[in-house]
């Protein structure tokens, strides 16, 4: 398209999958002028191949001519455009507008192939009017076309039951490449009772599969750009019903809980015995771990295993791996169906990893408990799964869950349990929130919305939102420092006067502003120190606790000095606020929580790996943080 599919746009398609690309259309007259502002659409680069260069003309000697300029630039394919219906185009009978000379269409095509050895195709309309934009035996399906994660499917809303799903042919040549349409897929759209739609995934051999991780975010989409379903819908698959949360531009699938997990299983192949996880997620993957991905026969292992006994009689998927580093893992996939490997599979490959991960980065649950039951010995007064030391963002929606469901179990009404449920999206933040009470939490911490940064209306109506919807104890989280948002003492205090709304959790570094909130809010209302360097200072100006990173490390010093302040002993208090001082300092020496992980590392209690963007400290930090431990006695 003119002014759009240039180099620039080009690029963007290229990094979002697409598998072939064209240039804007190009007039065959200004080719042979040598105009300098057509040649320039010449230009292509050997990134973005395959890319067919479009030309447009009515003139048939000079659509000849600018073939023969054309591929001397070497492009995969020539197309000629008899699509465009701009005026200025159609009136010469270029475009679009040699649809009304047909006999002249079929020679102008005739001779262009004639020209060049390179593939010709064309881009063209179903007619130029009303009258002429339907031939025999011919009806209009109208489709969409969309790719997930390197899987690309044909949609079609088959509500009124326009395509026949017993015609497997249809699907086969409708998802040939280079001849028709081409995907890997085609989903349908279709009635169900108790759901928005049923969703149908054929493989490209026409058969029928149970599910698709990445057809299932394409169907949702579609489902909602087509006004079938809100933002937040239900589908069936013959799997079972999914969920799905439209997000922006992204899409979140609520799949189906893995099941049939097997881990170790011995598999014969042709060369050799191989030691596999199998797990179906709606649909069967067997796992392999491989080290030289590169040199890893995708296709002759994936199918051996595809097709193998074990596994009949739906076959299974493959799915290679190898571990680049925690955190980061490469994958190849051999996928049934496509009976070949494929780019991507969203159904996958299921990985739960947790701040206090194993060697391979999955959930240590023993280790968890041990953490909290370290914190319960030391006299800490709550837990709070989910928070910044927690690693929060790098865990996924399920890894969240589970964590919030076992830190409850362990602690077991011994002590508050307040989980962190906050995030930049008020529906996310909802979902947690509703989760964490169901799982039997205390309260809910919600940090302020970040990077979106709204007003102080927005983070009221975010608050009151959460506050109306679920019937929990609500502690506020504002920690500008981190979310580039401030949510200023008097909009605390309107918030106050909701009964959910019952603490701040104040890391704005200013001690002022727990004396804003302090006085601003009911006496009722609970101001707790965020930052431990100025615990002290706010349990003085009225302040109740502190939400500790220095108690991950030292949970009976952080207790006992608060004890010591309620009891009125400001001396004992004092001592101890100097003495975990240089540990509230250190643990800060680099991003939290990675001194923390690294101390409790140190200390023998974690393996101290750490989930990518986070790395480990650098060697002058280490040593630093390592000399405050031993000289606090934690090693």
């Amino acid at each position: 398209m003119e002014d759009v599919s240039d180099p620039p746009f080009r690029a963007v398609c290229k990094e979002n999958g697409a598998d072939l690309m064209y240039t804007e259309f190009i007039s065959s007259e200004a080719l042979i002028r040598d105009a300098a502002q057509s040649v320039a659409k010449l230009d292509i680069f050997e990134v973005e191949r395959p890319i067919g260069i479009q030309i447009f003309g009515h003139n048939i000697d000079s659509m000849r001519a600018s073939v023969e300029i054309t591929e001397k630039v070497q492009p995969d394919i020539i197309d000629i455009n008899y699509g465009c219906p701009v005026k200025k185009v159609t009136c010469k009978g270029a475009g679009a507008g040699i649809l009304q000379d047909i006999p002249k269409m079929v020679k102008m095509t005739a001779e262009m192939v004639k020209t060049t050895d390179l593939p010709v195709t064309v881009k063209t309309r179903l007619g130029w009017d009303d009258n002429t934009n339907k031939g025999p035996g011919m009806d209009k399906i109208h489709f969409m076309k969309l790719s997930g994660a390197g899987n690309d499917f044909v949609i079609i809303n088959n509500l009124a039951g326009i395509v026949d799903s017993t015609d497997t042919d249809f699907v086969k040549k409708l998802c040939q490449r280079r001849m028709s349409v081409g995907a890997d897929g085609v989903l349908l759209v279709e009635k169900a009772d108790g759901v928005d739609f049923r969703m149908r995934y054929f493989n490209a051999d026409g058969g029928e599969v149970e599910t698709c991780g990445n057809g299932a975010r394409c169907i949702s989409k579609f489902a909602y750009l087509n006004g079938i379903a809100s933002e937040q819908m239900r589908f069936l698959t013959n799997a079972g019903i999914y969920e799905s949360e439209i997000v922006g531009q992204d899409v979140k699938v609520r799949m189906s809980d893995p099941t049939d997990i097997r881990l170790n299983v011995p598999l014969q192949l042709e060369d050799g015995m191989h030691t596999v996880g199998f797990a179906n997620s709606g649909v069967p993957h067997v796992v392999f771990f491989v080290e030289d991905l590169e040199e890893t026969d995708v296709f002759d292992l994936g199918q051996q295993t595809r097709y193998h006994g074990d596994f009949k009689p739906a076959g299974t998927n493959a799915n290679f791996i190898r571990i680049q580093s925690p955190g980061l893992i490469d994958i190849r996939t051999y996928e049934r169906g496509v009976e070949d490997e494929t780019l991507a599979c969203g159904t996958g490959v299921n990985r739960f990893c947790y701040y206090c991960g194993d060697d391979d980065e999955s959930l240590d649950e023993a280790k968890l408990k041990e953490l909290i039951q370290f914190q319960l010995d030391g006299g800490t007064h709550g837990i709070v799964p989910c928070g910044t030391t927690g690693e929060s963002p790098a865990l996924s929606e399920a890894e969240h869950d589970r964590v919030v469901e076992l830190t409850v179990e362990t602690v077991n009404g011994q002590v508050p349990v307040i989980a962190g449920t906050g995030s930049n999206s008020t529906t996310r933040t909802l979902r947690a929130t509703q989760h964490a009470k169901d799982a039997g939490v205390d309260a809910a911490l919600i940090v302020t919305p970040y990077y979106n940064k709204p007003t102080q209306e927005g983070l009221y109506a975010h608050y009151m939102k959460i506050a109306d919807t679920v019937d929990i104890p609500i502690v506020i989280y504002n920690v500008p420092g981190r979310c580039g948002t401030d949510i200023l003492s008097p909009t605390i205090a309107r918030l106050a006067e909701h009964p959910n709304i019952v603490a701040l959790k104040e890391a704005t570094g200013e001690l002022k502003r727990a004396s804003e909130v302090v006085n601003l809010c009911p006496d009722d209302f609970v101001v707790l120190s965020g930052d431990d360097v100025n615990t002290l200072p706010i349990l003085a100006v009225g302040g109740k606790g502190v939400i500790s990173v220095v108690a991950n490390i030292s949970p009976a010093d952080v207790a006992e000095m608060c004890n010591a302040f309620h009891a009125g002993n400001l001396e004992l208090a004092r001592k101890l606020h100097y003495k975990t001082l240089p540990l509230a300092v250190d643990l800060f020496i680099e991003t939290n929580p990675i001194p923390a992980k690294t101390a409790l590392q140190l200390m023998g209690k974690l393996n101290g790996k750490l989930r990518l963007p986070l790395v480990p400290m650098v060697p002058a930090n280490l040593e630093s943080l390592r000399r405050t431990l031993s000289e606090s006695g934690l090693i």
